[in-house]
C-alpha cells in the first residue's frame, strides 16, 4: 500500500471547501439515473474521508477514518472500483455495520482520481443484493471521472490560503 503524502497538486490545493451545489446536483442525478437508493461523495481529508454530498441528509458531513474501512483504503490505494454486498461472507464488519444501519444490501465504491491522486470516493448503494453489471460499473467509473473534474476545476474558495489535504497516490 502506498503511504499518505502531502501534495502540491492543484486538485489537492483546492480541497478546502466542497462545491456543495454542484455535488448535490450530481448525487441526485446519479440516484435517479443509476436507479440506486443512496449516493454519496466523500473527499480525502488527511487520514479521513469527509462526506460532502449525499442523497440521504443523515449521511452528509460526517468524517470517518479510512483505516476503519479496508475496502475504501483498497479503492483509494489502487484506483479500482470495489463492489461489496451484505451477503458476502468476507465483508469487513465495519462495512457490514454501514450497510445494515441504512438497510442497504449492495455498495459500489468508485475512487475519484484527479491528476493521478485519489482525492475521494463516490459510493453508490442500493437496497437489493444484485451484482453490479459491467455497464453500471463503466457508467460509475465515468461519473467518478466527472466528479474529479468538478472538484479539480473549481476555483480555490479561500484565495490560496486553504490547507492542503493529505491524499493517497494511486500508483
Amino acid at each position: 500500500m502506498s503511504k499518505a503524502a502531502s501534495t502540491t497538486s492543484p486538485a489537492a490545493a483546492r480541497m478546502g471547501a466542497p462545491p456543495a451545489a454542484d455535488l448535490a446536483a450530481v448525487v441526485q442525478m446519479a440516484a435517479d439515473s443509476y436507479n440506486v437508493d443512496l449516493v454519496s461523495v466523500s473527499l480525502v481529508d488527511g487520514s479521513r474521508l469527509r462526506t460532502v454530498a449525499a442523497t440521504d441528509p443523515s449521511v452528509a458531513d460526517p468524517a470517518y477514518r479510512i483505516s476503519d474501512f479496508p475496502a475504501l483504503r483498497r479503492a483509494l490505494d489502487s484506483g479500482a472500483l470495489i463492489e461489496a454486498h451484505l451477503a458476502d461472507q468476507d465483508l469487513h464488519p465495519a462495512a457490514r455495520r454501514y450497510l445494515t444501519a441504512r438497510g442497504l444490501e449492495g455498495l459500489l465504491i468508485v475512487p475519484i482520481i484527479a491528476e493521478g491522486v485519489a482525492i475521494g470516493v463516490l459510493d453508490l448503494s442500493r437496497h437489493d443484493s444484485r451484482r453490479w453489471t459491467a455497464r453500471e460499473i463503466t457508467r460509475a467509473r465515468r461519473l467518478g471521472e466527472q466528479l474529479a473534474q468538478i472538484v479539480a476545476d473549481r476555483p480555490d474558495p479561500t484565495d490560496g490560503t486553504s490547507s492542503q489535504a493529505q491524499v493517497r497516490r494511486t500508483r
